[in-house]
């Protein structure tokens, strides 16, 4: 048989690796459409099971949750937001960097007005257009705590994520 470490290095360089940026950016409309995650779970699921040896009987949130692996939905989330980041600090194509844009301070006396860290949202009437990169960013970026956002690092603000987003799927 495949032993657990080897199905854990084929998964990170099929799944997880350094091209799913491109990956993530097809299917930013599952966003708006989460009816159709449960097919990408699935798909997740039948390689956590693959990669711990165990059969289709055995629940896999808990072997997720022991491999450190986020399920799709926060997989997702997290990829736009360490994508946002990268655009914000100038690490990603300046095609991304056109999308995005900081807040601009407003003269309204709310607190989360004075607040640069967020991103100006871009609202639209389309379902079609609500996994777009522009539109999607901003929204789960805008979510994430002030001190994550304001992260120094990218290696500090990609560790900092994951623990976010681990603790809100495993509610640890």
């Amino acid at each position: 048989g495949i032993n657990a470490e080897y199905g854990k290095q084929w998964y990170q360089r099929r799944v997880r690796g350094p091209k799913t940026w491109a990956w993530l950016l097809g299917l930013l409309h599952v966003l708006s459409n989460l009816k159709d995650l449960w097919r990408l779970q699935k798909v997740q699921n039948a390689a956590t099971r693959f990669i711990a040896g165990r059969r289709s009987l055995f629940s896999t949130s808990d072997l997720r949750k022991k491999l450190h692996f986020l399920p799709v939905k926060q997989r997702i989330q997290y990829k736009l937001c360490l994508l946002t980041y990268k655009a914000l600090n100038g690490l990603a194509p300046a095609y991304l960097s056109k999308l995005v844009q900081r807040r601009k301070h407003k003269q309204k006396n709310l607190r989360r007005d004075t607040d640069v860290s967020y991103l100006e949202r871009k609202y639209t009437r389309y379902c079609s257009s609500k996994g777009a990169f522009s539109v999607a960013a901003p929204a789960v970026w805008n979510d994430l705590p002030k001190p994550l956002r304001d992260s120094a690092s990218v290696l500090s603000f990609k560790a900092n994520l994951k623990t976010h987003f681990f603790k809100k799927a495993y509610d640890c």
